[in-house]
């Protein structure tokens, strides 16, 4: 090779093989600092895209790991309840025994009436138990996915009505009282304008008066919800009212269109609620005990067409209250069969909880096996291997120090020139 004064090949050559080494040392450097072998996509472009993919099934297992989990909590809180329901109904049989024993007086079954009446209490309020707002015995059943992707596999949750297997125990309030049928024109009084009655809907043309309840139920006692949709039917300035043996629980005035109205009485105070609000529109409180004829007014002589529909009263009284023994189970209405269907089907129910539970944590296992896997599947993409890495870091100081070595040799070889010269 020539020797020249322009230009130094072999340090060039040098120069592009220590630059070369220094970006070797700095990604080496950098791996080992962050333990993950891709600094930057174009280390390893197809890695990184499944790298990703990984890492965000392996979140997806993660949450669908706790969903089952907290089905599980669920499932365990539910078997609690179903536990003391059978208990509460191995008790009742046995009240029930005790009360036909003809050694016992009036007195002592007059006390196992007030046990069963307060279990039956206890029965109701178990009966609305709930786990985080969810009711623990639902009517519906529900789905608990088992798979990453939230379809394919799924295990359920089959409902559990607690209401149901207790039914022969205590009474069904669920069913109205009164409903808009119940009404009829013979029973209208102080009428100003015309009525009349059909398929439950209550129409009243102008003047004042009342409709009350027919024959058959004319009298209320106790806690109760009435609800009904009121339609003035463009017509304003009219007065609508709603009272109970005298006390008024809605007034409408100047308001068209239709709206639904619902009154919560507790046994002392009533509240009005308006098209589902959950805060009362009207609260009368002290009304105290309300026992007489339901009826519904049109007052003030208004001209036009008001209608009452979807007249629907309900008792809201709980389980096993006393205070209408018409409508309350006794000890005496029950039989030994009953009691012994009821636990055997809290039996099934606990059985199928158990089944359930045991599903739920086979599937569990299952997720966090397989993400157990994928995480190590990932890891050989994405995670530095320190040994190796470190192998090469050693490798490249030594070459970077030997290429600034050479480097500074070739710079300094340019000196042969000048000897020659001079």
């Amino acid at each position: 090779m020539s020797i020249s004064l322009l230009t130094n090949q072999s340090a060039t050559l040098a120069r592009d093989h220590l630059s070369t080494v220094s970006s070797n040392l700095q990604q080496s450097l950098g791996r080992l600092s962050s333990g993950s072998r891709i600094m930057a996509p174009a280390d390893d472009a197809g890695g990184l895209a499944v790298s990703m993919q990984m890492g965000a099934a392996i979140k997806r297992q993660a949450a669908a790991s706790g969903t089952i989990s907290n089905a599980m909590s669920y499932l365990q809180t539910q078997d609690g309840a179903l536990g003391a329901v059978n208990e509460i109904f191995s008790r009742i049989g046995e009240l029930k025994v005790l009360s036909e024993d003809v050694t016992k007086n009036a007195t002592d079954k007059e006390n196992y009436e007030t046990e069963f009446q307060a279990l039956q209490e206890q029965l109701q309020a178990l009966s609305v138990e709930k786990f985080n707002g969810l009711s623990l015995f639902n009517t519906v059943s529900l789905d608990v996915s088992t798979s990453i992707d939230g379809e394919g596999a799924s295990v359920e949750l089959a409902a559990v009505d607690l209401m149901g297997i207790g039914a022969s125990l205590f009474p069904d309030f669920s069913d109205p009282l009164l409903n808009g049928d119940a009404f009829n024109t013979s029973k209208v009084g102080g009428i100003g304008g015309g009525v009349s009655i059909s398929g439950g809907t209550i129409s009243l043309d102008g003047g004042t008066g009342a409709i009350v309840a027919a024959e058959t139920k004319t009298s209320f006692s106790g806690p109760m919800e009435i609800s009904f949709d009121i339609n003035q039917n463009g017509v304003t300035g009219a007065v609508f009212s709603a009272s109970i043996a005298g006390t008024q629980f809605y007034s409408r005035v100047n308001e068209t269109g239709s709206k639904n109205v619902r009154m919560e009485y507790d046994g002392d105070n009533i509240d009005v609620f308006v098209d589902g609000a959950s805060t009362p529109s009207q609260t009368i409180s002290g009304v105290g005990t309300l026992d007489g004829p339901l009826s519904l007014e049109g007052i003030g002589g208004v001209s036009g067409l008001q209608q009452v529909s979807n007249l629907s009263v309900r008792s809201t009284a709980p389980a096993g209250d006393a205070s209408d023994v018409a409508n309350a189970s006794n000890l005496d209405s029950l039989t030994l069969s009953d009691v012994k269907g009821a636990i055997e089907s809290v039996a099934t129910y606990r059985s199928q909880n158990g089944a359930q539970q045991s599903r739920l944590q086979y599937a569990k296992e299952q997720l966090e096996v397989n993400r157990a896997n994928l995480s190590a599947a990932n890891s050989r993409i994405l995670d530095v291997d320190v040994a190796t890495e470190s192998t090469a870091l050693a490798r490249f100081n030594i070459l970077q120090q030997a290429g600034a070595s050479m480097l500074s040799q070739a710079n300094q070889s340019q000196q042969v020139a000048l000897k020659l010269i001079g």
